[in-house]
């Protein structure tokens, strides 16, 4: 109800913290009309989940290039992020060129936005920006691009 009333609109995605869910969560979620969850570490493509209140899209999340996981659980080096995310990117633009592929990035400002970090991140934008055929898109996008390709 709050972000409905602060946006005009309610949420359709969810992310639960922390990688949180129950036996129950997707059918709760869904019947509260969620139509797609973005934190199952599944696959690179989207794919339908199954709950009582119908399909659940699930959007591609991971752990490779989370930066929680690089920086807070592994402690890496600054630069481990960007490496690893301009490596998954290297295959999965590979792999593109025969079936589309989704390269999520999971970002915490308070990890990769601060300033030892930064220019790290921005390199691997700008690695990935520099290829063709690449779309950026939010979650809520990739779910629908995902639902009209697959009509």
């Amino acid at each position: 109800k709050a972000i409905r009333a602060f946006t005009g609109k309610g949420p359709r995605g969810w992310e639960s913290p922390g990688l949180t869910e129950t036996e129950s969560t997707l059918d709760h979620l869904r019947g509260a009309g969620i139509d797609y969850v973005a934190n199952w570490p599944i696959d690179d493509l989207p794919s339908e989940l199954h709950t009582k209140h119908g399909p659940m899209l699930q959007v591609p999340y991971t752990l490779e290039t989370n930066d929680i996981v690089v920086h807070a659980v592994q402690h890496l080096p600054s630069d481990a992020f960007m490496n690893r995310c301009i490596a998954q990117f290297d295959r999965l633009y590979q792999d593109g060129a025969t079936q589309p592929r989704v390269m999520a990035i999971s970002l915490h400002p308070y990890l990769s936005g601060v300033p030892h970090r930064i220019g790290y991140l921005e390199k691997a934008i700008d690695y990935i920006r520099g290829h063709d055929g690449v779309a950026w898109m939010t979650g809520e996008e990739i779910a629908d691009w995902y639902r009209a390709a697959t009509k």
